[in-house]
């Protein structure tokens, strides 16, 4: 069983920093061919970066920070320290980006308010 909900929590992470990837190319108004290119990847090797279906790995994550010209920590979720989180921080971080804070409530037992 928790071998099953740490795959999903996995997943979860995969697809937020696709969504991030998306986010931050889109912003930029770059084209996924534009950023395929730059990659010496295919087209449809970015979407599946972008959709989180794909393992990606350092490299690679810095690759896209270097041709998007961003922070590679832009793709990650901002995770706060373990030992201080509360319910009440669990729940705003919900709030704020609800994909994340599915991922955050798996990795994390916080502690009661």
């Amino acid at each position: 069983m928790k071998i099953d909900a740490a795959d999903k929590a996995n997943g979860e992470l995969k697809r937020l920093i696709g969504k991030r990837i998306q986010t931050v190319r889109s912003r930029l108004g770059r084209t996924a061919k534009w950023v395929a290119i730059r990659m010496d990847i295919d087209r449809s090797t970015l979407s599946q970066i972008e959709t989180g279906t794909i393992h990606i790995n350092a490299v690679t994550l810095f690759k896209l920070a270097a041709i998007l010209r961003c922070d590679i920590q832009d793709f990650f979720p901002t995770v706060p320290d373990s030992s201080s989180l509360t319910e009440r921080d669990v729940e705003l971080f919900a709030q704020e980006n609800a994909q994340a804070a599915v991922f955050l409530k798996k990795a994390f037992k916080p502690k009661k308010s």
